[in-house]
């Protein structure tokens, strides 16, 4: 059982207020992605070709159209990249979290909070002066001390030259287990339940950072200066990603703090989530239950954030730094050791788990967290010119009567073939009717009392049996007009698509979006 002083710690949540607020977000959900969905239908025709000639300023092959549809495609990309991170995706890790409306809230307007820093020699001249409470242990973990990967072998080196003056704590997988056994044997049955060893990871730096306090920092991470100095003067240090939220591969807190009881409580009752059913990933399912996601969540407001606020008892100071600390580019521009910048960590290739999960989720990064708006109109576009390609193949095999219908009738083969001879002298007759009637009355009479016996003289009206061939003709007309409207359809929109295919790479090189 949870001790008490973890239990006060946690949260007390109001069933009624967060049915409430969950509801409110599940709509505005559903409103915001059935908007974007309509938009995206209208925009790329797929309206009925009875209304077609109502939009042709804008879905028509004129040039005009062309450039107008191109200047909203492009504003449909971009207000849907920034729209889609930043509120679809927090609302989504809202209601999986149960943060309540407080993570969408704070990527989609967020307040000038006077703990967030994104100039590292700005927050360094502000916290000069102002006192270290963070103790001063570096914490890092891997399986065994002995067996490092090569790019990380100078790592605790680089930390301690860094640091001096700072302890030094390595954990293996055999000193963790022996660390929660001794230290919170109330958590051991979770920590043993973990499905994957980076679980155990994620959740041994909460309980090391409350217990000894300090700083932790995943072993691909090399620091190019002294981290002390952006510490001072905070309780809870948290740096965000330049993905989405936070990252949990580096933070700081002080010993016994009130928001990590908070945050190994919530650790408890994390491993089995309804998400999980809709979602059963590897790398979800550790995002959420241990990983960045859980630790970003922990930060809201909803959550463990209320130790952050005015009226907590025993309120700490919590300090975030921004992607620019960090000095690494978002999963979205490739390797991310690449990448280095101005930042004061710097990021080494190695083994881990997001290498892995890289593989799996390529296609899933770009459709939903580095380019959704690039994606959906490509696939808007892509299934357009697929629909539109089989409805002028069906308006091509579908105009003909096949021989064996024409036989299946009654008619004659004499009839079938004669038929189209005979209407070249039908229309003959018509044309003398108008230059002289009197004629025309010979004509008339002479076509109409002609002897029932002679196959050239055979009317659709006293041989019912050739009204199918009439019909056909009919409709092979109609089907010739359809085709003809349907191939010029196709190749408007293969031509959009084409300028469509332009635009998402131009957007793409120049790295808009995330």
């Amino acid at each position: 059982m949870i001790p008490a002083e973890f239990a006060a710690a946690n949260i007390h949540r109001n069933p009624i207020y967060d049915t409430t607020i969950s509801l409110m977000e599940v709509t505005a959900l559903n409103v915001v992605l059935y908007l974007a969905l309509a938009g995206g239908t209208f925009l790329f025709g797929f309206v009925d070709r009875a209304k077609r000639e109502q939009f042709d300023w804008l879905l028509g092959p004129s040039y005009p159209a062309l450039g107008r549809w191109t200047v909203l495609v492009l504003i449909f990309m971009v207000s849907y990249d920034w729209f889609f991170s930043k509120g679809v995706l927090t609302m989504c890790a809202d209601m999986c979290q149960g943060a309540i409306g407080t993570m969408a809230g704070l990527a989609l307007f967020p307040s000038p909070a006077a703990g967030r820093w994104s100039s590292p020699v700005a927050l360094e001249t502000h916290s000069a002066a102002q006192p270290l409470t963070i103790e001063k242990i570096i914490h890092q973990t891997y399986k065994t001390r002995d067996n490092l990967p090569a790019a990380w072998n100078a790592t605790p080196a680089v930390w301690q030259q860094m640091h001096p003056g700072w302890k030094y704590m390595f954990w293996t997988d055999v000193t963790m287990r022996e660390f929660v056994s001794k230290e919170y044997p109330w958590f051991l049955g979770t920590f043993d339940s973990y499905e994957f060893p980076i679980q155990r990871a994620d959740a041994i730096r909460y309980l090391a950072i409350h217990h000894y306090g300090g700083m932790y920092a995943d072993m691909d991470l090399q620091p190019l200066q002294s981290i002390e100095p952006y510490l001072r003067g905070a309780d809870v240090v948290a740096f965000e990603t330049p993905n989405l939220g936070l990252t949990n591969m580096i933070l700081a807190g002080r010993k016994n703090s009130p928001f990590f009881k908070c945050t190994i409580a919530q650790l408890m009752g994390r491993q089995k989530m309804w998400h999980f059913k809709l979602a059963p990933y590897k790398g979800w399912k550790i995002l959420s239950s241990s990983g960045p996601a859980f630790w970003w969540a922990m930060g809201s407001s909803a959550i463990c954030g209320k130790h952050f606020e005015a009226e907590a008892s025993n309120q700490e100071s919590l300090r975030l730094l921004a992607p620019s600390f960090m000095g690494r580019c978002s999963l979205c521009k490739g390797d991310v050791s690449l990448c280095q910048k101005h930042g004061v960590l710097k990021h080494l290739v190695g083994n881990s788990w997001h290498a892995h999960a890289k593989k799996n989720t390529g296609i899933s990064h770009f459709i939903f967290l580095c380019q959704p708006g690039v994606a959906a109109c490509l696939i808007g576009g892509f299934l357009k010119i697929i629909l539109t390609a089989l409805e002028f193949y069906l308006s091509c095999s579908k105009e003909r009567v096949p021989l064996s219908s024409r036989l299946g009738q009654g008619v004659p083969l004499l009839d079938i073939g004669v038929r189209d001879s005979h209407k070249k002298d039908d229309d003959e007759t018509r044309q003398l009717a108008l230059e002289d009637p009197g004629e025309a009355g010979v004509t008339r009479r002479v076509s109409t009392k002609s002897e029932p016996s002679s196959p050239s003289t055979i009317s659709e009206q006293s041989s019912p049996e050739l009204g199918p061939i009439r019909g056909a003709g009919h409709r092979q007309a109609r089907a010739g007009t359809e085709r003809t409207q349907v191939k010029a359809e196709l190749q408007n929109q293969a031509f959009r698509f084409l300028i469509l295919v332009v635009l998402c790479s131009l957007l793409m090189a120049r790295g808009i979006g995330n």
